[in-house]
């Protein structure tokens, strides 16, 4: 019997230790399913739990996504937005600091722009260009200065009147510029100092521009006035030979002034010939004839005035035929030249002036 309980009570404890094993596994099974459980609902439709970023990570992730998927209008990129985070601490704080230093480089952009088109404006603006009657004036008084000369026109010259002759004064700009212009085109070609030697012989010279005189057809008057020589010019004919014609007389003062003469001048006129009586045969610019005497009518009039049309002649662009070597109005050419050479000290015998190329 006891033999038989003892049995018995190892059936028991077997049984126990059965049923121990059992519960057991049980427990770990349920737990496994459970845990499958939770994974299978959360992975049910794709319904993960949106997650909170700061601002910065927020602008990368959507640079990104506009990369990603091109066919996305910027509206669409807008709504995917994630809304800022809630954790004030971090995001408030780093959205603050990208804020502020957008904006200082908006700011910096802004500047730096505005600065770039204040330059440009600046550099668009150009220097205030002078007046018209600024630029004649600053002409004027480089001719002034170059050649020890005064230069007279407009208001300057009102009453002005010579040999019982009105005068008309020059008040159009753009006429007083161009006649600047040619005189000093006319000056240049006289030798450096020529007409700075007249005025220091006690002759300085006043160059009056005029519309015109109150008698027709006057182009111009020099006039020994005072310490000086006015020469007046008629803007209303052409101003090249109306100015060399004038200097000419202007030379002639200061060749008189030196004590020189054109006492031999009658023997290159013809025989019998006496100025202030008009020949027609014997003008040039009515016959055209090589071997002529006077290079125009008004030469005849006054013998000073023939070697002032003569000297206008030398002057000219082109040569005429009575220039040519050995004739008549050549004699009287030479001639000139050679008193004026002798007379100035800018001008040397061993060159050739300007008026000069014609004769030599």
């Amino acid at each position: 019997m006891r033999e038989f309980k003892l049995r018995l009570g190892k059936v028991f404890i077997a049984f126990s230790f059965v049923l121990l094993f059992l519960g057991l596994s049980f427990n770990i099974d349920s737990r496994n399913n459970q845990a499958t459980e939770i994974i299978s609902s959360n992975n049910s439709g794709n319904n993960i739990p949106n997650i909170s970023v700061d601002d910065h990570d927020t602008k990368n992730t959507d640079s990104t996504n506009t990369k990603d998927d091109n066919n996305n209008s910027s509206n669409t990129n807008d709504n995917n937005k994630t809304s800022p985070s809630t954790d004030n601490s971090s995001s408030s704080g780093n959205a603050s600091t990208n804020n502020n230093t957008n904006n200082n480089n908006n700011n910096n952009s802004t500047n730096t722009n505005n600065n770039s088109n204040n330059d440009q404006q600046q550099s668009d603006v150009q220097p205030q260009q002078p007046s018209v009657d600024e630029t004649v004036d600053n002409l004027r008084k480089s001719i002034e200065s170059t050649y020890g000369i005064t230069i007279k026109y407009g208001s300057e010259t009102d009453g002005y009147s010579v040999g019982g002759y009105g005068v008309v004064s020059a008040y159009d700009p753009y006429l007083i510029y161009d006649s600047l212009v040619a005189l000093r085109r006319n000056m240049a070609l006289y030798p450096t100092n020529f007409f700075k030697e007249i005025r220091t012989a006690g002759l300085p010279l006043t160059i009056y521009l005029i519309q015109k005189y109150s008698y027709a057809n006057i182009t111009g008057i020099t006039e020994k006035r005072g310490s000086g020589v006015i020469i007046s010019i008629a803007l209303d004919y052409p101003f090249d030979d109306s100015f060399n014609h004038e200097t000419y007389h202007y030379m002639e003062h200061f060749i008189y002034a030196k004590g020189g003469s054109y006492a031999n001048w009658n023997n290159y006129n013809p025989t019998g010939f006496s100025y202030g009586v008009y020949d027609e045969k014997y003008v040039y610019d009515l016959t055209f004839s090589e071997d002529s005497y006077f290079v125009n009518s008004y030469a005849q009039s006054y013998e000073y005035e023939d070697r002032a049309s003569t000297f206008e002649y030398m002057m000219a662009p082109n040569k005429i035929s009575p220039l040519n070597y050995g004739k008549n109005i050549w004699l009287k050419a030479k001639v000139m030249c050679e008193t004026i050479d002798y007379y100035f000290n800018s001008v040397s015998p061993n060159s050739t002036e300007y008026w000069e190329r014609f004769v030599y």
